[in-house]
């Protein structure tokens, strides 16, 4: 199998010059597609061994590089079939993968580095050629290569999409692993890019030449590359990484990306470097602007209007799903993150403080009741069986109750919605499993909610609520930008109040109180897919209930809806 430390190793090193293989059956079209037939027959360990030998000998066999590509896309098939089959004991894993699923991961990406490896001599020499018959371009008209009316090198960019295909599936695999993908990848996908702009490629629709269904021409296709590294994929559950590699290409369609700038856009990603795509800060290493720098800008609002297009589309066919939420949470992320950011409070290092984290709807009710399951705080007993609640919200086991522990950063920065936390590892993991957790979902996601629970007891509030905006998972320790709902929280009850077509059964909600600080006034937070915009519900604790109406939604997501309260 090849590993990242060969596949680095081969690139590097001058491409293996072209031998007769007479005994080699490999360029043989009708053989190779009667190989590719019989190969499911051996098992998954024979058939990665024989498709990597195949591979090696095209790389060497002195064919006609579009013959070669055609042999390739044979191969290609061949093991796009068996990768299919070694993703199926892990891709629908929840949890941390074990040490058997890593080796079908292993085995996945070892796929994909061989293939590259062959496509790379098809690169170079197709690079070499284009060179040589075009005149040197002077080095400050970059964008010219976009509008050239000369002849394509279609072979080059067959190749080149070819390769970063293989190079998105290799991300798509590290970001489903909860794995931080190498510099290396990002190089060489930026480095080939560039090149098929310097090689008039990037631009060439290739749907005539091969199935090109995630992008037609190799400037989709890299910005395919470049939204999937911005959405922030590592930050959502594994059902919805799935989905959103599954609509990448449809979204992508709507993002605009330039070498010249159309706007004043802070998104971009420097085409001579080895970093992703990014958003432009104080911090940032470059300035994009700057004639000495080669980047591509991003524009991510046509993105945002389709995506709110296609949202108000569920809603009004009821298909108010799966794809729904995670298209709110995306639209979300994308605004906070890069068309309206927030100014973050600075880290103030001696206000550090150590903090709970409770997460989980039902695990935050009952760590506000105190303790209470939810069956009890409404006195269910006491109720007709329509309004009987259908669960409860006491943990059935340890495990179903888990806290994490956070550095919390203050200060007087008690006007601001928005602030920064970060995230401890899981106590119980010993230091020998700490690499193991590369493959784990971190504690929350984007647009979680969750409890934060002081330890201070000088401090004003002993806990807030909040709500997950971002995640930085490359730094030393989980850091998460948050939103404060609110200070004030009370544990309760709602029901629909009018019976109508709909369940009437009490479900867990929260009353969160006025804030004077955060400008905010008190509000309903309930389960997400139970109520909408005025209702009239009843709020209910013991005995005592009160009619409340729903006012405007201020905040859904696929676990909690807010909502303003107004009084029934």
């Amino acid at each position: 199998m090849v590993n990242l430390s060969t596949f680095q190793t081969y690139l590097a090193a001058e491409p293996p010059l072209l031998e007769a293989c007479n005994k080699s059956k490999s360029s043989n079209e009708p053989h190779l597609h009667k190989w590719a037939a019989l190969l499911p027959a051996q098992t998954e360990a024979q058939q990665v061994e024989q498709i990597e030998k195949v591979l090696t000998e095209l790389r060497l066999i002195p064919t006609d590089d579009r013959q070669r590509l055609r042999l390739i896309k044979i191969v290609t098939n061949a093991a796009s079939q068996l990768i299919a089959a070694l993703r199926q004991p892990y891709i629908y894993e929840t949890g941390a993968l074990n040490e058997a699923q890593l080796g079908y991961v292993a085995r996945v990406k070892s796929l994909y580095y061989s293939l590259i490896m062959t496509y790379d001599g098809v690169i170079r020499r197709e690079t070499t050629l284009s060179k040589d018959k075009q005149q040197a371009p002077s080095s400050n008209l970059l964008q010219r290569y976009f509008t050239s009316e000369k002849s394509s090198p279609v072979t080059l960019a067959i190749a080149t999409y070819q390769t970063l295909l293989m190079y998105q599936k290799l991300l798509f695999e590290d970001g489903f692993c909860y794995q931080k993908s190498p510099a290396y990848i990002w190089a060489n996908v930026n480095n080939l890019y560039l090149n098929a702009c310097q090689q008039r490629a990037s631009h060439i629709v290739l749907i005539a030449y091969i199935p090109a269904q995630q992008g037609d021409t190799i400037h989709h296709l890299y910005c395919q590359i470049c939204l999937h590294e911005l959405l922030n994929v590592r930050a959502l559950r594994r059902p919805h990484i799935l989905l959103l590699q599954r609509l990448l290409p449809a979204w992508s369609a709507h993002i605009v990306a330039t070498i010249e700038p159309r706007t004043a856009t802070r998104v971009f990603v420097n085409l001579q470097s080895k970093e992703p795509p990014t958003y432009l800060t104080a911090l940032s290493t470059i300035n994009p602007y700057d004639a000495h720098h080669t980047c591509l800008f991003i524009e991510l609002e046509p993105l945002v209007t389709y995506l709110q297009s296609r949202m108000k589309t569920l809603i009004d066919t009821d298909r108010r799903g799966v794809e729904y939420f995670l298209i709110n949470t995306v639209s979300m992320a994308i605004r906070y993150r890069y068309i309206q950011p927030k100014r973050m409070p600075p880290i103030d290092h001696n206000t550090k403080q150590t903090a709970t984290i409770i997460s989980g709807f039902n695990e935050i009710h009952y760590r506000i009741s105190n303790g209470e399951a939810f069956s009890s705080l409404i006195a269910s007993k006491n109720l007709p069986e329509y309004q009987q609640p259908r669960y409860d919200t006491l943990p059935k086991n340890n495990a179903a109750h888990k806290e994490s522990l956070a550095e919390i950063f203050e200060g007087n920065n008690q006007l601001s919605h928005f602030r920064t936390l970060r995230l401890f590892l899981d106590s119980s993991e010993t230091i020998d499993k700490i690499d193991d957790l590369t493959s784990i979902a971190p504690p929350l996601q984007i647009m979680s909610l969750f409890l934060l629970c002081r330890k201070d007891k000088a401090t004003a509030s002993k806990w807030s609520m909040g709500v997950v905006r971002w995640l930085n998972l490359d730094s030393a320790k989980l850091e998460l930008e948050w939103q404060i709902l609110g200070h004030k929280i009370i544990a309760c009850g709602i029901c629909l109040q009018d019976r109508q077509n709909r369940s009437q059964h009490f479900v867990p909600a929260f009353v969160i109180g006025a804030d004077e600080h955060l400008q905010t006034s008190y509000s309903l937070l309930l389960p997400t897919s139970h109520f909408q915009t005025d209702d009239k519900v009843i709020m209910r604790i013991n005995d005592q209930q009160k009619s409340l109406r729903l006012g405007r939604s201020l905040m859904v997501t696929d676990e909690f809806s807010q909502y303003e309260g107004v009084q029934g």
